[in-house]
């Protein structure tokens, strides 16, 4: 990226050598007020397989270039009132919204919430596929990139986009369904259910079947605000957490999600900052630290879930700290837990502050303190 509007790509030969391979052009920025030109590119990224980039520039401007038959680097595709634009995981695929510009000249409008999306496969970048979903924000793929999910603060529910057979992408379904905007939505690894959280913190969770047709929705309520939902890594487990407590969310065998465990509210004490599962998904935690803004150590609490004889999550440990806690996690084998606190700062005119870190094993029953280290 340059000062000016041209971006230069360079690659490395069969010798290791490296050398550059295209060079491209946006149209000219603004002037300045010295009447000069601005440097015109605000963002520029490599798909995975190195064979296409994508560049923004401050006008709006995305341009899509790679590879032509005879070998030569070039502009494929350009698309105007771009408000973001990204390449999907695999490099495959790229999604783009692009503003629908409300009045004309300096009375022009830019609406977040009023936009259309484009969708392009770089094998085929000509080729480009419109969206519309009116109040919605922005548009995600699923893992495997044959599904989108569009929502919004200004839309009710999240539509779930797919090929119509013909190669066309048609609306599939809807979920949700709020009295206000969406601010989170997504996809669980199986493509399966699709979860939603609304502006007041509401959330829903609810099982899709391979025709596209939409189960009996879950929805997940605490004695607080909502700020945070997810699906687990494997796609059978989902959590939803608040400032003082946190559910554990799981599937039937028909597919209907439901609610398997509520953790023990900290509410007004304690706050939780963070959850996670283990890597196996047999255990499950929340940490956070004390809200008495009078204690001046706000000591940390992690609270340790797991799953007995009979299936259920319980409560198998209470880890209260001496110190703040900054960060939990599980080992790569989720039989132990790394806590990180924040200790007092006991020279004063150190630079920084001690810390510690504890490891805990993670007991085999229910019922057993973790043993910490």
């Amino acid at each position: 990226m340059t000062e000016g509007n041209e971006e230069v790509f360079v690659g490395c030969d069969a010798d290791g050598n490296w050398l550059q391979i295209g060079e491209i052009s946006h149209p000219e920025g603004r002037l300045n007020h010295l009447n000069e030109h601005e440097g015109s590119v605000d963002y520029a990224s490599i798909n995975a397989s190195g064979q296409h980039t994508l560049t923004v520039d401050k006008d709006r401007n995305a341009l899509i270039s790679g590879y032509n038959d005879d070998g030569a680097w070039v502009v494929q595709t350009e698309m105007h009132n771009c408000a973001y634009a990204r390449f999907s995981p695999s490099g495959r695929m790229l999604r783009a919204s692009l503003y629908k510009p409300e009045g004309s000249g300096s009375e022009t409008i830019y609406r977040p919430t009023n936009v259309i999306y484009k969708v392009l496969d770089c094998r085929r970048p000509g080729k480009a596929q419109t969206l519309e979903h009116p109040g919605s924000s922005d548009i995600i793929f699923s893992p495997s990139e044959k599904l989108l999910l569009s929502y919004g603060f200004g839309s009710k529910f999240a539509c779930i986009w797919g090929d119509d057979g013909a190669g066309n992408l048609v609306e599939k379904a809807r979920a949700g369904n709020y009295q206000m905007g969406i601010s989170h939505a997504a996809f669980n690894a199986q493509e399966d259910s699709v979860l939603t959280l609304d502006l007041k913190g509401n959330l829903k969770i609810q099982g899709l079947d391979s025709q596209g047709n939409l189960h009996k929705q879950l929805v997940v309520k605490h004695s607080d605000h909502i700020l945070d939902a997810q699906f687990s890594h494997s796609g059978n487990l989902a959590y939803s957490t608040s400032l003082g407590t946190a559910s554990i969310l799981g599937r039937e065998t028909n597919g209907e999600w439901i609610e398997l465990a509520q953790t023990n509210p900290t509410f007004g004490v304690y706050g939780i900052e963070g959850v996670r599962f283990n890597g196996p998904e047999n255990h499950f935690l929340t940490y956070g630290n004390k809200l008495d803004d009078k204690d001046q150590h706000q000591p940390g609490l992690v609270q340790l879930w797991g799953i007995d004889a009979d299936g259920q999550w319980v409560e198998k440990d209470k880890i209260v700290l001496d110190h703040p806690v900054g960060m939990v996690k599980f080992s790569p084998d989720g039989d132990h837990l790394f806590i990180y606190c924040f200790n007092e700062q006991k020279d004063p005119d150190a630079d920084s502050n001690f810390s510690t870190v504890l490891v805990c094993k993670i007991p085999a029953t229910s019922g057993q303190e973790a043993a910490h280290t």
